[in-house]
């Protein structure tokens, strides 16, 4: 790779960052995929990638306190109310944790050697049916039972 390829790919990687800042959902989703299309042009950049989209997802988990807030919604806590309704996760929130699993890293033998890190992240009543949840990372059983998982795909998703 020249010195021009690796600017023009620094530059896309800077502009999607500058991306997952925005106010508006459908940007932060726009810099998503552009962060995603970076890992088939810069291989060496997956590592990074993934550890941003694994970040944006904990820090927008819905459940992560926002510049101002002092504490969480109340669906967040024990105390909050049960109310049997599921909602949908934000597309772009969708977007990341989709994507950054399929960045792990492998060794020669096919062992995972790092993966998307979710750990402290929480989805009260979050829909997510038909979600692949395999390879996930920090995801205890008592989170998994606090979730609508119908038609899901756990398979090698280890819980605890």
């Amino acid at each position: 790779m020249n010195t021009t390829q690796e600017g023009q790919i620094t530059d896309r990687y800077t502009k999607a960052i500058e991306q997952l800042g925005s106010t508006k959902s459908d940007v932060r989703l726009g810099g998503i995929y552009a962060l995603k299309r970076l890992t088939t042009d810069s291989t060496r950049d997956r590592d990074s990638i993934r550890n941003v989209l694994s970040a944006f997802v904990r820090n927008h988990d819905g459940c992560a306190l926002q510049p101002g807030e002092k504490t969480p919604p109340e669906r967040c806590s024990d105390a909050g109310e049960d109310n049997g309704s599921y909602g949908r996760l934000p597309a772009d929130v969708v977007a990341a944790l989709t994507i950054a699993p399929t960045l792990a890293a492998f060794d020669e033998s096919g062992d995972v050697t790092d993966r998307a890190d979710f750990s402290f992240s929480r989805f009260p009543k979050a829909d997510l049916s038909g979600a692949d949840l395999r390879g996930v990372h920090g995801t205890t059983e008592q989170q998994v039972r606090a979730m609508a998982i119908v038609d899901s795909d756990m398979k090698f998703g280890p819980l605890g």
